[in-house]
């Protein structure tokens, strides 16, 4: 098996629109505190190829994947498109009302500079493929998220590795689930990768790649101290440290996988928009339906799962904020067939915040109601999307190991 390793900057001029934020109409550029990146990396095993493309993004949406196979449709590569979901990046992308509140206005150029540094960063990748070993180690990193829906409910506080190593040089990619918002809290203006940025930066002192991969978003929170005089800059530190160093530790122990590669993913047809928050037999319901179906963009009405098979590792890419109880639900599916899961957020698309039935039916607690009605409000496509999600990735987890011959290893 070979792999390439690539990576090119999407630091945005000072005066664009930043993306995370719907309260905040004219967030635009002021200052830059640090670099934006899409990072590459392509894997070649026996004539298949895929490319995994890591934007400094808030996320991938269906114009920036849909563009970016086009441009790279000569390259016969399978492709996975990731966002780390930082809220202090370009924004401008995404048309439509509710791209308008979340992302700002939109540009054709803004686009078109995303889809340029993707092409290029996977080809620079593809160009660079070489003989690799790849290793592979998981474990709890306790103490960095939270559930901000329940505050009994359910964490995703697992890290995942994986090494590739080649004579001349190593990458490691990092798996992760926290909300990076930390330093778009404390100065909404500033251009930032956040703590993923931070991560990569701190590994990339030890491994001359290095790339961070999202997680479980829907329900998960950030380690941000309620402490009025901690500095930002020590803020992403408390965050970003502890993932680096497991990341370091990990990679260098890391178990040998298997180096085969398979890839594929499973589309569905969405149903019409419903970005109601209230049961739907309530008027209500029936009222805002009409309304906020005219916001979710008219592109959007296919959801795709993706995977990458690498030996028993499986890189799952949801095109959602994915609920922490839904990620877990795929992390079992996946551990029943003998595979490793890396499951991930705001991958090839997006069709918003995907939760399973008994989150929805959860009353809130006080001090959370703000964040489950907002997350609620955000299953685009209804609020049963997120069990049909496992049972796709199911589907397709159970192909591909079977085609790959490590179902039940």
């Amino acid at each position: 098996m070979k792999a390439g390793f690539s990576k090119i900057e999407i630091t945005p001029p000072l005066g664009v629109p930043l993306a995370g934020y719907a309260h905040l109409l004219e967030r635009k550029a002021k200052t830059v505190r640090d670099p934006l990146f899409v990072r590459a990396v392509a894997i070649e095993d026996e004539g298949r190829t895929a490319v995994l493309l890591v934007f400094d993004l808030l996320m991938v949406n269906e114009a920036l994947y849909q563009r970016l196979c086009s441009a790279l449709s000569d390259t016969k590569a399978f492709l996975m498109v990731h966002a780390t979901h930082t809220h202090s990046s370009v924004g401008g992308f995404q048309k439509g009302v509710l791209g308008r509140s979340f992302c700002g206005r939109f540009s054709e150029q803004i686009l078109d500079n995303l889809v340029w540094a993707g092409e290029k960063a996977a080809r620079l990748a593809l160009a660079d493929l070489g003989l690799c070993e790849v290793r592979f180690h998981s474990t709890i990193l306790p103490g960095l998220n939270g559930n901000r829906r329940d505050s009994h409910g359910p964490k995703d506080e697992e890290i995942n590795v994986i090494r590739f190593s080649r004579k001349d040089r190593a990458a490691v990619l990092v798996r992760y689930s926290a909300h990076p918002v930390i330093v778009a809290e404390r100065d909404h203006y500033a251009v930032s990768a956040d703590f993923p940025g931070e991560v990569c930066k701190l590994l990339e002192k030890d491994f001359e790649f290095a790339a961070f991969l999202q997680g479980a978003l829907g329900g998960v929170d950030v380690l941000f101290p309620s402490n009025r005089n901690m500095t930002c800059e020590e803020n992403l530190e408390l965050m970003s440290v502890p993932i680096a160093n497991s990341a370091k530790n990990m990679a260098r122990t890391g178990r040998p996988v298997r180096p085969r590669m398979f890839a594929g993913l499973v589309e569905w047809d969405l149903p019409e928009p419903c970005p109601s928050p209230f049961p739907e037999n309530t008027l209500v319901h029936k009222v805002l339906k009409d309304v906020l179906k005219n916001l979710v963009p008219s592109d959007v009405r296919k959801a795709r799962v993706s995977a990458i098979l690498i030996g028993d590792v499986v890189l799952v890419g949801t095109p959602s904020d994915l609920g922490v109880r839904v990620s877990l639900a795929i992390e079992r599916s996946a551990r029943k067939i003998g595979l490793e899961p890396v499951v991930l957020s705001q991958c090839n698309g997006y069709i918003g915040y995907l939760h399973l039935p008994e989150d929805y039916a959860l009353k809130p607690q006080k001090g959370f109601r703000h964040m489950v009605y907002y997350e609620n409000s955000m299953a685009l496509f209804g609020k049963t999307q997120g069990i049909q999600l496992v049972e796709k990735t199911e589907q397709l987890l159970k192909n591909l190991a079977s085609f790959s011959g490590t179902l039940g290893r």
